[in-house]
């Protein structure tokens, strides 16, 4: 049965585009900013008249079927045809209600319950706070918020307590992330997948390059180094570097290595025919010949539709509601007793994340190599680290500052700040990495992980930490 596509423009129909509509697809993701739209047209002449970000909807339903809202609301960010072929695209991206949450701030916050965190950030965004109970009670340390936004300043600390950051039209909602509920008490009703009925018609695993195990650490003319097995790529073994004092950090780091390559591991994508009822952090139940390693709860991360006139399907990611944790965070410490998000002075070397910048290199291959004369590899390097990392870590990877200057700053190394909470702007209390081997070389640029801030001192120089760049 066919497929009836219906088009709000500003909240009216639209009938121009739903007739002439050809295919659809969605891509809802958790909050408003990762959501987009690709709608295909067949018209006459290669012409819409559409209004600059109008705002539209989309409604699908089968002929005789009831209409059901694919995803929230769009703006139309382009419009873009061929006369030719009659053929036009209008790409759209979500809404979103809070651009206040982008701006970058620098603040020093009180400790107290995690709810008046989240209230007075969603007082200044014009947002209407939800949270959930549990969470909100939870206490924080006072810490600082020096050159983050908003949304990546909270959604720090909310994912760190095991919570989830949404926003949702007027809406700024804290979510437990292992709850089928939002925080308001919605319902998400759990979507279950069972491959052996014949429903669902593809599923895959996501699961290269995923580190299982930890090697035992030996002992080189260089200090320690550990060996990690990965699998997924040939088994081959993956050498990861580090200077360490003992073996028993060696192992340590390893354990840690290890456990950030696990907890991303597990992703399941599985396709089947048209089901407009999966929504973002409802869980996810699959019955059927799938990966022994998929045995646990699955919490849905996005959903996609691709709808065409007569068939759709959706694919559904989903992963792990409980993540793997070999070496797990700390709690908070109570309002007024611990340290700041910084933390105490640290007698640790920097964590050893060469995983993260060879990441980064793959996504930007042309990037890493033109390294000596801009600054996009460096930038995305330290930003995923600063997003990605451990709570404890998070704040502090930034640029050095070469030879201590910081009107000049490194274009191959980064900066680990080592000292205790504040502002670390302008320390020497580093810990250099150097993370582009033969960074003027671009045809031999390779990611790497040095720690050369003995070299540095030995040449009578010093590093300084520094973020933002600007």
């Amino acid at each position: 049965m066919g497929l009836k596509l219906e088009v709000r423009v500003a909240g009216e129909r639209a009938p121009v585009l739903e007739r002439a509509w050809q295919a659809l697809s969605v891509e809802l993701g958790i909050g408003y900013e990762s959501d987009t739209a690709r709608l295909t047209l067949s018209v006459l002449g290669g012409v819409v008249d559409l209004p600059p970000r109008a705002q539209m909807q989309f409604h699908v339903r089968r002929r005789r079927g009831p209409a059901e809202v694919v995803g929230h609301l769009f703006h139309s960010s382009g419009v873009r045809g061929s006369s030719r072929d009659g053929a036009v695209t209008i790409s759209a991206s979500a809404i979103d209600p809070a651009s206040a949450l982008n701006l970058t701030r620098t603040t020093n916050w009180d400790g107290g319950p995690l709810s008046s965190f989240v209230a007075a950030i969603a007082e200044r965004a014009g947002l209407a706070a939800v949270i959930d109970p549990a969470l909100g009670r939870r206490v924080l340390a006072p810490r600082p918020q020096i050159g983050m936004s908003d949304r990546v300043f909270l959604s720090s600390l909310v994912e760190r307590l095991g919570g989830r950051l949404v926003i949702q039209e007027d809406r700024l909602i804290v979510a437990d992330a292992s709850a089928p509920q939002t925080a308001s008490g919605a319902s998400l009703s759990p979507v279950t997948v069972d491959l052996a009925s014949g429903a669902w018609i593809d599923w895959s695993r996501e699961d290269t390059n995923v580190i299982t195990r930890a090697e035992a650490a030996y002992t080189g003319s260089d200090g320690v180094t550990v060996g990690v097995i990965g699998a997924g790529a040939g088994d081959a073994v993956d050498r990861l570097p580090g200077m360490f004092s003992t073996p028993a950090e060696a192992s340590a780091t390893a354990g840690r290595i290890v456990q950030d390559a696990l907890a991303k591991q597990d992703v399941l994508n599985v396709t089947t025919g048209l089901r407009l009822d999966a929504t973002p952090l409802a869980p996810l139940g699959v019955r059927g010949a799938v990966p022994s390693g998929f045995a646990g709860d699955l919490s849905i991360v996005a959903v996609r539709h691709e709808i065409g006139r007569r068939a759709a399907t959706t694919t559904i990611t989903a992963r792990p509601i409980q993540a793997v944790a070999i070496d797990p965070l700390p709690a908070d410490e109570p309002a007024g007793v611990g340290p700041s998000a910084l933390g105490a002075a640290t007698s640790q070397r920097a964590p050893v994340r060469l995983g993260i910048v060879r990441r980064v290199a793959a996504a930007h291959p042309a990037a890493l190599r033109s390294a000596h004369t801009n600054w996009e590899f460096l930038d995305t390097t330290i930003e995923t680290l600063r997003r990605e990392d451990k709570p404890e870590h998070r704040l502090r990877w930034g640029y050095n500052c070469k030879r201590g200057d910081c009107s000049h700053l490194s274009r191959d190394a980064i900066a680990y700040y080592l000292g205790a909470g504040g502002d670390p702007n302008g320390s020497t209390d580093v810990e250099i990495i150097d993370i582009i081997s033969a960074s003027t070389s671009p045809a031999d640029a390779a990611p790497a992980w040095t720690d050369v801030t003995a070299d540095t001192l030995r040449r009578g120089a010093v590093g300084r930490w520094k973020y933002p760049r600007t």
